[in-house]
């Protein structure tokens, strides 16, 4: 059997719902009785307001660790995402860390310009990590 791709993997690939609450990194959203509660960017976390139906784009994430259920603004949010933890020594938090402190286009803007000191703003993101990136 061949290797699989995170992307072949994805198996919520969004989630429609009542939000519950939001902090800066979570949504809880209520999806016909069922909670789920999604680690998110910053620009998904704005999209939603307490008691506000919303729509989020979504990526699971089953590893040894367990489950993670991550939120996204928009599908290119969510590719950016897939391609940054694919990368040595980035996991999903640390992805996740990255998109909420720099937006996509200034993820994008970074990587074409080497802008280590860039990554380098986002929480858990050192050096070595950003030069990877």
């Amino acid at each position: 059997m061949g290797r699989t791709r995170p992307e072949d993997r994805a198996v919520i690939r969004s989630l429609t719902g009542v939000v519950l609450g939001v902090s800066e990194t979570s949504v809880l959203l209520d999806v016909n009785g069922l909670g789920f509660d999604l680690l998110c960017t910053r620009a998904a976390a704005a999209l939603c307001s307490a008691g506000q139906r919303v729509r989020l784009t979504t990526y699971l994430q089953i590893s040894e660790a367990g489950a993670a259920l991550y939120g996204f603004a928009s599908e290119r949010e969510r590719e950016l995402f897939l391609k940054v933890v694919a990368i040595k020594g980035v996991g999903g938090r640390t992805g996740m860390a990255i998109l909420s402190a720099l937006s996509v286009d200034e993820v994008l803007r970074a990587v074409s310009l080497a802008d280590v000191a860039a990554f380098t703003r986002a929480p858990g993101v050192g050096k070595k990590t950003a030069e990877r990136l």
